[in-house]
């Protein structure tokens, strides 16, 4: 499952993780500028740009201004 995870932005704690839903890899890879064959098993920094192109699977927008924010998968 893809999660966008929200850590502080002053320290390193984890904070919470919202579900991105029924997103494909390959959606994701465009949105991050991966080629197709990259896995994407790295966590990925999620910038303005990206979280707009998020905002379509995810259940409420992310607080870029009060937290980090990266894209993991986990089982």
């Amino acid at each position: 499952m893809w999660v966008v995870s929200a850590y502080e932005k002053h320290g390193d704690r984890f904070v919470k993780e919202h579900s991105l839903g029924d997103v494909d890899i390959a959606t994701l890879r465009r949105m991050f500028g991966r080629p197709d064959d990259d896995p994407m098993y790295d966590s990925y920094p999620v910038d303005g740009t990206i979280a707009d192109a998020m905002a379509h699977y995810l259940d409420e927008p992310l607080r870029l201004d009060e937290f980090d924010f990266f894209l993991e998968y986990v089982n």
